[in-house]
């Protein structure tokens, strides 16, 4: 089995700068790394982790307003060398952040999922926002790739209130 800094480059681990959390934690790098090879993603570096970045490849603005709320341990992911994926990952998703995330179901050039478990660990949930038009429809939130990844991790998190351990 190759090591885990090999894998981490195919997953576009470069130069080992290995995202927010599987910076410092080998369980979080591990389970990245595990995630990002079922689902078949790299991750990308754009000079801004926005939604616009997720629609259109790029982000025009100087300041991008992901911040707070839902938005927390973001990071890009590519499918296929186009921009596919705005994972976040937060302690939590409740009722406070609706306003925030509900303008995101009737955007049609995204898809949001909010799943329990994903590999920042923690106690800490996945907010994915994907791009439609990269998205394959078998990475949905109970896609067979997800469900085999999961059943070979420990659970990370099975709640969606903020304050879950």
């Amino acid at each position: 089995m190759k090591g885990l800094a090999t894998r981490g480059r195919a997953c576009g681990i470069v130069g080992g700068r290995w995202p927010y959390g599987a910076n410092v934690d080998m369980e979080s790098r591990e389970r990245l790394v595990g995630w990002a090879e079922t689902l078949g993603l790299v991750l990308a570096r754009p000079s801004h982790k926005c939604l616009t970045w997720v629609r259109e490849g790029r982000c025009r603005a100087r300041i991008c307003g992901l911040h707070g709320g839902p938005w927390d341990h973001i990071s890009c992911w590519k499918y296929d060398g186009k921009p596919a994926l705005l994972l976040a990952q937060p302690y939590g998703v409740d009722g406070s952040d609706i306003p925030e995330l509900a303008p995101l179901i009737a955007d049609p050039h995204i898809s949001i999922s909010i799943v329990g478990d994903n590999w920042y660990g923690h106690g800490t949930v996945g907010v994915e926002v994907w791009n439609r038009s990269v998205r394959r429809q078998d990475l949905g939130p109970f896609s067979d790739l997800r469900l085999r990844w999961l059943r070979s991790e420990p659970s990370t998190s099975s709640q969606l209130g903020k304050g879950s351990t």
